[in-house]
């Protein structure tokens, strides 16, 4: 999905995970990459995979908060 994320609703979900991590101190801990098409197609939502945990999918809807989005990847105890 191209835009849906962050303040005004037009960066990615790779861009803001990468700007919430940095501001975390995580930036070189976590690596976000793209892949292509998981075969699930949410409306209005990106599937998102946690290599740790790869047999949970997630879906982060459009206009999910930073810090939730990163919640629902990465355990609270891991931060």
């Amino acid at each position: 999905m191209k835009g849906g994320y962050g303040a005004k609703g037009r960066d990615t979900l790779r861009t803001m995970l990468r700007e919430t991590l940095r501001e975390h101190g995580r930036r070189r801990d976590c690596k976000i990459i793209e892949t292509r098409c998981m075969g699930i197609c949410p409306r209005k939502a990106v599937t998102a995979v946690n290599a740790e945990r790869p047999d949970t999918l997630f879906t982060i809807p459009k206009g999910t908060s930073p810090n939730e989005a990163l919640s629902r990847l990465i355990d609270s105890s891991e931060r």
